[in-house]
């Protein structure tokens, strides 16, 4: 329904279309560490997802397919859209005109009740500074949605604001990145979704 989807709302769990491509990406994760292309990787050892029930759901298929535990972190959920979730982004351009232009590629304006860029990249960062010290030498999962994959991506590129606008995040999709602590990160795979097909 194009409808805003951030960390408030309807919060709507899987369609059955989403649970096959949980299970597809499942699949892809079990290779790594293993075979294919990714054989060289360690084997993911740990699972961090989001709370948001999507998100849940597509980690609880993961953690059956690669039998281990999932720890869920608040730091990794959706940005907040506030007062325009469950609004498509044409409603919202009419109904809040005059904060919809201040919000679109701002830094530091949120929307009525959620959250500014820069409060959620604070937030994805903190997340992203506790896996790499607690999972250090491991592959972890994280299962996230498209904001917190933009902004870890946008800090292994050391990357603009611009980072959280013009990459494409499809849904079940791979990004992979090796991190040596903060200061180093070699992204290795971006928006792959072969596996989906």
């Amino acid at each position: 329904s194009k409808k805003i989807s951030g960390r408030g709302g309807e919060n709507p769990g899987l369609s059955d279309l989403g649970r096959e491509d949980a299970h597809r990406v499942a699949e892809a994760l079990k290779a790594i560490g293993n075979s294919g292309q990714y054989a060289y990787l360690t084997p993911p050892s740990a699972i961090v997802a989001s709370p948001i029930q999507r998100t849940v759901d597509t980690a609880n298929i993961i953690a059956n397919s690669l039998g281990l535990p999932v720890t869920l972190d608040e730091d990794v959920a959706e940005i907040s859209f506030g007062d325009w979730d469950g609004h498509t982004n044409e409603e919202v351009a009419n109904k809040w005109p005059d904060q919809w232009e201040a919000w679109r590629g701002s830094w530091t304006v949120a929307p009525p009740n959620g959250e500014s860029l820069v409060e959620f990249d604070e937030r994805v960062m903190r997340a992203r500074k506790r896996i790499t010290q607690e999972h250090a030498g491991s592959t972890v999962v994280v299962v996230a949605h498209v904001m917190p994959i933009r902004g870890i991506t946008r800090a292994a590129l050391n990357g603009g604001i611009e980072t959280y606008w013009r990459p494409q995040v499809s849904p079940c999709s791979l990004t992979i990145i090796r991190f040596w602590g903060l200061e180093a990160a070699e992204l290795i795979a971006f928006n792959a979704t072969d596996h989906l097909v």
